[in-house]
């Protein structure tokens, strides 16, 4: 959020209702406001599909991470790769 919200948003709205259907044409938007999502976006002749994609879980988490890791050439050690459980047990908002 901040002060040009509205204006921006409206601005968004103006310009999909301005939008001629075409083919092979696709607009995305992604939020992790889900609260501020304003529903005049969905209205008929704007956005279609809403999909929800929830927060992954621990083992995502820790999948996610260890490709991370593996692309950038860092190699976790043993200990690390164990611990990687019990700090997201203890800091289940932790994002690694």
């Amino acid at each position: 959020m901040n002060p040009y919200h509205g204006s921006q948003l409206n601005q968004l709205l103006a310009e999909m209702d301005g939008f001629e259907p075409r083919d092979r044409v696709f607009v995305m938007e992604a939020t992790n406001r889900l609260e501020d999502f304003d529903e005049a976006l969905v209205l008929p002749g704007r956005l279609r599909t809403k999909i929800y994609v929830p927060n992954p879980g621990q083992e995502d988490i820790r999948i996610m991470f260890w490709r991370w890791t593996e692309k950038q050439g860092v190699k976790l050690s043993p200990e690390v790769k164990s611990a990687l459980p019990v700090l997201y047990h203890l800091y289940p908002n932790l994002c690694i």
